[in-house]
């Protein structure tokens, strides 16, 4: 079956290389058999050279199907494998350590988020400048825009990101930053242009399913004390529970880039890569930018920005499949953020929100249980005294915070294990007394110990200095010895029957499995509907259209007695961001209702006498739609006469 498959793959791709063209010709010319003939049947109103696109575009398509009828067959004849490969994927074991740092980054790249200072400014914007969003946009509607709510979300919104960094109510906090954050990140969206991070909010959503906080986190910190007093000082082992929200969180982001690609490739097909579209594409976006232009005109060499045009399609499509191959993730997350700051160096386009959420496509804990194995050949062995409550919770404590898992923890009551390790030769009464820290023959008690211990754990390494400055190690050393004498030891009767970590993972295995089902349909559904202008679920940006070198813009002009004078709207577009800005103003140009379309102006050039209160005095304005060039050497030239889209004569309307 997929030998048929590609074998008419190729026999149709080599029938049309060799006389695709010919035969579109002959069929426009009415030369070729009469029902091909028929399938054009409007030869005067179209070009031969529109023909010869399509044909391009019905090849492409035939290659995208033909593809998906290969991958389809090869899956059918290879189903077990297949079927171990996706079972693998989603009943992967991680660590907690990998989840964490996901939980560190998102909320850090939340907090950072470059438009939160702007969101009160947006919200302050008037109502006829808004515009309806699909998916959950209608709740906007039956929301304050008041600024007392706005800065009051803002500030909670910070604040749930701080709890978050610092694992403080983990689940909560994440689910609060999901609510915030749709309200909060959703307000910008309003006026015209969707921009796209979305993923701001289904992340925290997948966050609060999880048991995100069960390291590197207050709440794990908590814990562990709970564990610790019923003598188990082990921190949560790797499980399902950790490996089923970074899967989620890779397929999230396959499908994300999956659909951008797959529209490039459907609506404009081969072409979006092998003619100059890119180089459009790149041009509309430095007239997008005031005339900026990179360190290097890549639009002067076609072979590298069709390329990277081609680069791009394999990359947004391939995507989704590849991160079921765990040994390729690293490669992914680089080629991710190759592109992502390649786009950025030609176009300003950086993703700032999505590039350091790459984290996820790597290990993590294995990272770093390799590092610290480069780093200390030989393992440490901490002994601690089992019956001691403080000691027990100190251990757990630190344990949390363990990210090389190069250092054994043994209780010095366990003679089993002491036996195994070698490390009967120590001094069972010192044993009992002091902390040990062992590496081969050397020893070290106490505070020595303490600091010993803290060179493998990088967590510590900034203090790890102030540790060997005086008076620190005498101060250190008698309120270690004041601790040790008066603590109070106690032995556990009942130990932990299931510690943390070791299982009963069921009920966040169930919640994650749900919640993460959910997004990735939702996101789905509206990449399959191509649906770029909803919230909070929306399909990311895809620029599947050939663009041509122009840029529809609005001009605005005053009216005197002694003609017209063109004004600039540049100090009002410097306020937004620049694609929010070119997409609102496409928004009102596109508007079909020319009174709302009116409403839409007057309320733009009152923005602009905000800022600028001498131009209340103009009583004429007039509003014009216009083409232009985004070609760098005659940017801005109009192509064609402006269009008068409305005459404001602001004495037949009551001041304001």
């Amino acid at each position: 079956m997929s030998r048929a498959v590609l074998l008419s793959l190729a026999l149709g791709s080599l029938f049309y290389l060799l006389f695709g063209n010919r035969l579109i010709a002959s069929m426009y010319e009415g030369e070729s058999a009469p029902f091909l003939n028929r399938l054009i049947d409007n030869r005067a109103n179209e070009p031969v050279a529109w023909y010869f696109r399509r044909g391009r575009l019905f090849f492409s398509r035939f290659l995208f199907v033909g593809a998906i009828a290969y991958l389809t067959a090869v899956c059918a004849a290879k189903r077990e494998r297949v079927g171990k490969i996706i079972r693998d994927f989603f009943t992967a074991e991680a660590g907690p350590v990998n989840l964490a740092i996901f939980r560190i980054v998102f909320f850090g790249t939340l907090l950072a988020w470059d438009e939160l200072p702007k969101v009160v400014w947006y919200s302050r914007l008037p109502e006829e400048l808004q515009f309806p969003l699909g998916g959950l946009g209608w709740v906007f509607h039956h929301l304050p825009f008041d600024e007392a709510s706005v800065l009051t979300a803002i500030t909670a919104l910070k604040v749930v990101c701080v709890t978050g960094i610092l694992g403080l109510f983990s689940r909560l906090s994440a689910f609060l930053a999901a609510v915030l954050g749709f309200y909060v990140l959703g307000i910008p969206q309003c006026f015209g242009k969707v921009v796209h991070y979305s993923h701001l909010v289904w992340f925290p959503l997948l966050l609060a399913a999880t048991p995100c906080g069960d390291t590197l986190s207050c709440d794990a910190l908590f814990r562990s004390w709970k564990r610790a007093d019923c003598g188990v000082t082990d921190p949560p082992s790797a499980s399902r529970a950790y490996g089923l929200p970074m899967q989620f969180i890779l397929l999230l982001m396959g499908v994300l880039f999956f659909f951008p690609g797959f529209w490039k490739w459907w609506v404009s097909g081969i072409d979006w890569a092998v003619g100059d579209n890119l180089k459009y594409h790149i041009y509309s976006k430095w007239y997008e930018l005031g005339g900026w232009r990179p360190f290097f005109r890549i639009d002067h060499y076609p072979f590298l920005y069709q390329s990277a045009a081609l680069v791009t399609l394999f990359f947004e499509i391939s995507l989704v499949f590849l991160i079921f191959f765990p040994k390729v993730r690293p490669w992914l997350a680089v080629a991710g953020l190759l592109f992502h700051n390649f786009t950025n160096a030609f176009m300003q386009i950086g993703f700032w929100a999505l590039q350091p959420l790459y984290v996820a496509f790597i290990n993590w804990q294995g990272v770093f249980h390799r590092i610290g194995r480069r780093l200390y050949r030989k393992e440490m062995f901490v002994i601690y005294d089992g019956t001691c409550k403080l000691c027990r919770r100190t251990i757990a404590s630190i344990r949390v915070f363990d990210l090389f898992g190069h250092v054994t923890y043994l209780n010095a009551l366990d003679r089993h294990s002491l036996e195994r390790y070698g490390l009967t030769w120590l001094n069972q009464e010192e044993l009992l007394t002091h902390m040990h820290a062992v590496v081969g023959e050397k020893r070290t008690l106490g505070f020595e110990a303490y600091r010993a211990w803290a060179l493998r754990l990088p967590l510590l390494w900034p203090i790890v200095p102030f540790f060997y400055l005086w008076p620190i190690p005498a101060i250190g050393q008698k309120v270690y010895q004041r601790v040790a004498n008066s603590r109070t030891c106690r032995v556990h009767e009942v130990p932990l029957s299931r510690p943390e970590g070791t299982g009963g993972r069921h009920r966040p295995l169930r919640a994650t499995t749900a919640v993460g089902i959910l997004l990735a349909l939702l996101t789905f559904f509206y990449g399959l509907r191509e649906e770029t202008h909803a919230w909070p679920f929306t399909c990311y940006p895809t620029f599947c259209v050939l663009q041509k070198p122009t840029h529809r813009v609005l001009l605005v002009s005053s009216v005197t007695p002694k003609g017209e004078r063109p004004l600039s709207l540049e100090a009002l577009s410097e306020r937004f961001r620049s694609s929010r800005w070119w997409g609102m103003i496409l928004r009102i140009l596109k508007e079909e209702d020319p009174l709302r379309q009116r409403e839409r102006l007057k309320a733009l050039w009152r923005l602009q006498e905000r800022l600028d209160p001498d131009l209340e005095r103009i009583r004429v304005l007039r509003f014009y739609e216009a083409v232009v060039t985004t070609s760098p050497e005659q940017r801005g030239e109009p192509l064609e006469r402006p269009k008068l889209l409305f005459e404001w004569r602001r004495d037949d309307i009551p001041e304001r």
